[in-house]
């Protein structure tokens, strides 16, 4: 299945199978960058505990929406997300359809 990060300059498709290979990934699906309970209560509290299952082995915290790759970027970004939460766009639901 093919998801979007957003690269240096504009957004990048990546296989989840390259992007999860080799890691130990906890994906977090969530309805939409920017809706309220979870600009409020869930990213702000995933970037916060972050580090606890980095420290058990926890290669990659990915949020997984179906938004474009400009959006949650912009949230990611909003919330300084860095290098804590990697924003997957979904914005086409192939992923979310298929599992």
């Amino acid at each position: 299945m093919r998801v979007h990060v957003f690269g240096e300059k504009a957004p990048e498709a990546v296989q989840t199978g390259e992007l999860f290979a080799a890691q130990r990934p906890v994906i977090l699906a969530l309805p939409g960058a920017f809706t309220p309970t979870c600009s409020r209560a869930h990213l702000p509290r995933h970037i916060e505990q972050a580090e606890p299952p980095h420290s058990h082995g926890v290669d990659l915290i990915a949020r997984l929406s179906v938004n474009d790759s400009w959006v949650m970027d912009a949230c990611g970004q909003a919330h300084n997300a860095d290098d804590k939460v990697t924003m997957l766009a979904d914005g086409n639901a192939e992923y979310a359809m298929a599992v």
